[in-house]
């Protein structure tokens, strides 16, 4: 599970349990602050979702929601969602690409200090 409040008004959240990835959404204030979170499936109707999803993030990335699954083969995947504030509603199109999986020994550019 992990978290993130793109605003004071919000917190987006994601979870993966037995294998699906949710996306979830509620109001911090105003008048849907007793709704809870409203959940979405990112499993069910896009394309590319990884089998063997078995660690889950998110984050804010420009004005959307990255999120992103490491799967049990070390690959890593992400799908984005918007959130729209005015219905505290994620707007998700559930397309999972796959990103540059890390390797053993993988050390990034090498960076000098001067």
């Amino acid at each position: 599970m992990d978290a993130y409040n793109p605003s004071a008004s919000h917190e987006v959240k994601a979870v993966l349990s037995d294998g699906i990835t949710y996306a979830g959404i509620r109001a911090l204030t105003g008048p849907n602050v007793d709704r809870g979170y409203v959940w979405y499936d990112l499993t069910d109707d896009g394309e590319g979702y990884p089998m063997g999803a078995c660690s889950v993030s998110i984050a804010n990335q420009a004005n959307g929601t990255s999120i992103q699954v490491l799967t049990t083969d070390g690959e890593v995947y992400e799908t984005v969602c918007e959130v729209e504030n005015s219905t505290d509603t994620l707007d998700c199109d559930e397309v999972w690409m796959q990103l540059e999986t890390p390797e053993p020994g993988d050390d990034g550019p090498e960076v000098r200090v001067s």
